[in-house]
């Protein structure tokens, strides 16, 4: 059997200001195509498998690095509350073959929050460990995650602007 970690408090937030309203980010965080682009801009080679981003829908991808599978990703989106918040799990899978240093399994609630500010969006992106699968034996690091968050949206901000001009 295995030992899962279901650590408390264990969360990141990043915080983003959109030049738009919240109905016009939050259609643009929807859209396939943007979001195609969004995970394709990784480090790792991503091959998209799936893009649904409807409520219940999921985007399913995989990470490659020189031609070797690192994960499998699948995000299930299970709330969509148009234009407020997207509530998501995400699941890390690493291939039966990926070695003692990566975890079996992992599970991430993500929960971005569109919000009014003065004539623009403040998108709030929350992102909460559930489940780690052996339990992980080394630090968490809030700084990566934060780091591929920002990431993420400066793509996403980039792709906005130009379908909004």
């Amino acid at each position: 059997m295995t030992d899962a970690a279901t650590p408390d408090g264990v969360s990141t937030s990043v915080h983003r200001v959109f030049a738009y309203a919240p109905a016009v980010v939050f259609d643009a965080w929807l859209d396939a195509g943007i979001r195609r682009a969004v995970l394709l801009r990784s480090t790792y080679k991503n091959c998209i498998k799936e893009i649904d981003p409807r409520e219940g829908g999921i985007e399913r991808y995989e990470h490659r690095w020189k031609n070797r599978l690192l994960d499998i990703t699948t995000r299930r989106n299970l709330s969509v509350e148009r234009p407020n918040e997207i509530v998501a799990h995400r699941e890390l899978q690493p291939p039966d073959k990926a070695g003692p240093k990566l975890p079996n399994y992992v599970l991430v609630e993500e929960k971005l929050r569109f919000g009014p500010r003065n004539g623009e969006t403040e998108l709030i992106v929350t992102e909460r460990l559930l489940t780690i699968k052996p339990r992980w034996l080394g630090p968490l690091s809030h700084k990566d995650t934060s780091d591929w968050w920002n990431l993420d949206l400066d793509v996403f901000e980039q792709l906005l602007t130009l379908r909004e001009s």
